[in-house]
C-alpha cells in the first residue's frame, strides 16, 4: 500500500514485520536516518533521536561498514565488510535470532 512518505513507510514496515513474525526486536545501524515519526526516529542511529528517544524496547543497534571512519579499524573494503558482517552475526547471536523481526538499513 501507499503512504505519504518514507517515515510512514518505515513505521508500517516495522509494524508488519513484528505482526507477521511475532518477534519484538528490530536491528538498526548506527549512523542511519529513517525518518522523524515516533518509531522511525527511535530507529535512527544518530544524535537526532536523543531529544525524543523513549528507550523504545526492541530497538538494537549495530555498526555497519563505513571504511572512512571504521569502528573496526579496517584498512581495506574487504576487511571492513568481513569485520562488519562478523559484528552483525555476533549481534544476532547475542540478541537471539528467534527474537529478531527485521533489520532496517
Amino acid at each position: 500500500f501507499f503512504t505519504n512518505g518514507g517515515a510512514e513507510a518505515v513505521e508500517n514496515a516495522i509494524r508488519m514485520a513484528r505482526l507477521h513474525t511475532g518477534r519484538p526486536k528490530v536491528l538498526s545501524a548506527y549512523r542511519s536516518y529513517h525518518g522523524a515519526t515516533s518509531t522511525a526516529i527511535n530507529l535512527t542511529g544518530d544524535p537526532r533521536r536523543w531529544p525524543s528517544d523513549n528507550g523504545s524496547a526492541g530497538v538494537v543497534r549495530f555498526w555497519a561498514p563505513f571504511l572512512y571512519r571504521s569502528p573496526f579499524y579496517a584498512q581495506t573494503e574487504a576487511e571492513e565488510c568481513a569485520r562488519a558482517l562478523q559484528h552483525l552475526e555476533d549481534t544476532l547471536a547475542f540478541e537471539g535470532p528467534s527474537s529478531i523481526a527485521a533489520i532496517i538499513l
